[in-house]
């Protein structure tokens, strides 16, 4: 309970206490006395202090009140507290989900990535072996089709000179 309303509790108790007291001494000393000296209403106690006793009463109902109400209040509060500590909990809950979801995107993306460089490396690596295995069976060719010139070349050319040798023969030339 707040300071302020314990304080007011304890005051107004101590004042209803302090009435009732004054009230049961004027009671017990009116049968100690056998004569009753009564009010001018022929009442054994005043109307004023039983008025006092019944106001400060009601302002004790009324602080019992407050203190009711301010626990309904606290009860309300917890309530609501828990009710947003559990709400919390669940947003955290989700956070560290998509969290976890969102690092595990961005693992796949990274092994995509690091996959697609790995086939791009094989990929030129491949094609720089083919290009090696072109250029020499590009070379290979150049050389056998150049043998295949000489070749010819020389062939011809010896037939050629056959040729002439055996015309020159039958015609009678000399060589």
């Amino acid at each position: 309970m707040p300071e302020n309303l314990q304080t007011r509790l304890h005051n107004s108790l101590d004042e209803i206490l302090k009435s009732s007291g004054y009230i049961f001494e004027v009671i017990d000393q009116n049968r100690k006395q056998s004569n009753v000296i009564t009010s001018p209403n022929n009442e054994l106690i005043q109307k004023s202090i039983t008025q006092s006793l019944n106001g400060e009463i009601q302002n004790f109902h009324a602080i019992l009140d407050q203190t009711v109400s301010k626990l309904n209040d606290a009860e309300w509060c917890l309530g609501v507290m828990v009710e947003k500590k559990k709400k919390l909990d669940e947003l955290k809950v989700k956070e560290e989900a998509a969290r976890k979801k969102e690092e595990g995107a961005k693992k796949k993306e990274e092994e995509a990535k690091k996959k697609a460089e790995e086939a791009k490396k094989c990929f030129i690596l491949l094609f720089c072996q083919i290009c090696t295995t072109f250029n020499l069976c590009a070379n290979i060719l150049f050389y056998l089709i150049f043998i295949y010139f000489y070749f010819t070349i020389l062939f011809y050319r010896t037939f050629y000179i056959f040729s002439l040798s055996t015309v020159r023969y039958r015609v009678g030339l000399p060589s």
